[in-house]
């Protein structure tokens, strides 16, 4: 059986199964709907795979037909969420504002906290949506702590205060650059805790600090699945482009191989 046989063989499997259930014979039109979004964003696992690199390289169009795919065909939420950031990293307007809907839907103070970010991000690049909740929610993304003196951030310091951490993770989530890079740093050098610092990383690299770009692009080349490789090298490309000297090295190598 070929792989387009296969969907319309379960495709007909789902309208029989609605006509057994219907007490008539009428067909509610919004399963019909549903039979259709089913189809049309249908991939093949050859095509799904492609559309996958292409998308973790930083192709917004071949990530937002994955994206699809996973919202409307096969509704696999994690995996639809796991895009909509992608599609936000890759600097997609819609994808910044799908994620930004979701964590505000969170009940952890500080996914709420990081939907701000991605809504302003996708305002200032022109989501009508992300506008209009803005406008009409009076919405501010200011942190409400005063900075913290500047010489913190130039020195190693093992020993951050409770006070501190709260005010570095408030501008962190808020976009703050240096103080993704030095939660990074503390829970990585000093607490000794790898899912808490690359977790902070991430955020620096989506919050553009190049520096973290460029760390987080080195972690996922390291780990050696050829997906964690391609969305490696997206993230050493982005922190080069941002003018991190040791990216640029990487990538003016890979331009020459290439030659």
């Amino acid at each position: 059986m070929t792989k387009s046989a296969a969907v319309c063989m379960y495709l007909l499997m789902i309208l029989c199964s609605i006509f057994c259930e219907t007490d008539d014979d009428t067909v509610d039109m919004n399963n019909i709907k549903i039979i259709s979004q089913v189809e049309r964003f249908y991939l093949s696992p050859d095509m799904l795979e492609q559309l996958t690199k292409e998308g973790l390289a930083g192709n917004i169009n071949s990530g937002g037909k994955v994206f699809d795919y996973y919202a409307l065909s096969v509704f696999d939420l994690p995996n639809e969420l796991n895009w909509a950031e992608i599609l936000a990293e890759n600097d997609s307007p819609a994808g910044m504002w799908n994620i930004a809907v979701n964590l505000e839907l969170h009940r952890l103070k500080k996914d709420k906290i990081r939907s701000l970010y991605w809504l302003f991000l996708a305002a200032k690049n022109k989501e009508e949506y992300a506008l209009n909740e803005i406008v009409r929610e009076h919405l501010s993304i200011e942190s409400p702590y005063p900075l913290l003196d500047t010489a913190f951030y130039k020195e190693a310091n093992d020993k951050i205060s409770d006070y501190e951490i709260e005010v570095l993770t408030d501008y962190t989530l808020r976009g703050g650059k240096k103080e993704a890079y030095k939660l990074y740093e503390y829970y990585w050098d000093y607490k000794h805790d790898k899912q808490e610092a690359v977790y902070w990383l991430r955020i620096g690299a989506q919050n553009k600090n190049e520096q973290c770009q460029y760390e987080y692009g080195k972690y996922l080349l390291a780990k050696g699945n050829e997906n964690d490789k391609i969305r490696g090298l997206f993230w050493i490309k982005k922190a080069a482009k941002n003018g991190y000297e040791e990216a640029e090295k990487i990538v003016g190598k890979l331009k020459e191989n290439e030659e």
